[in-house]
C-alpha cells in the first residue's frame, strides 16, 4: 500500500520540482539580462553595489590616505 500510495504521488511531486527548478532558470536569467556579470551580487543583497561603486571608494579611500 505504501509504495502504491509513493507511486501515485511521484508525477505530483515531479512536477512541482520541475516547476521550480524552471521558475528558479527564469529568476537567474532575468537578474542576468538586466545586471550582466553581477547578477550574484544583486541576487544576495537588498542595495547592492556595482563594481563601479567599489572602485569610487577605493579610489577615495587610496586619495585620502596619500
Amino acid at each position: 500500500m505504501k509504495i502504491l500510495f509513493r507511486l501515485l504521488a511521484f508525477p505530483f511531486i515531479l512536477s512541482l520540482a520541475i516547476l521550480s527548478s524552471i521558475m528558479r532558470i527564469g529568476y537567474f536569467a532575468y537578474h542576468f539580462l538586466m545586471y550582466g556579470g553581477e547578477t550574484m551580487v544583486y541576487l544576495n543583497k537588498d542595495e547592492p553595489k556595482t563594481i563601479n561603486d567599489i572602485y569610487t571608494e577605493l579610489k577615495e579611500f587610496n586619495n585620502n590616505n596619500k
